[in-house]
């Protein structure tokens, strides 16, 4: 699946998705991507919920 976005929300909600589906490794990319946005968008909250995302599927 290739994505064209620029919104956190969508590459966060595609990476809840890849969780789901048990694709750490493509969950982890789109946390990341999301965690990019919302730091360039100046959302810490959202961007320090995306890094603990990844920190828990890197640390299960």
């Amino acid at each position: 699946m290739k994505l064209n976005l620029i919104d956190g929300d969508c590459y966060y909600n595609h990476a809840l998705i890849y969780q789901d589906k048990w694709n750490k490794v493509e969950a982890i990319k789109h946390f990341e991507k999301a965690a990019n946005l919302y730091q360039q968008q100046g959302n810490q909250a959202l961007y320090q919920n995306s890094l603990n995302q990844i920190k828990n599927l890197k640390n299960n």
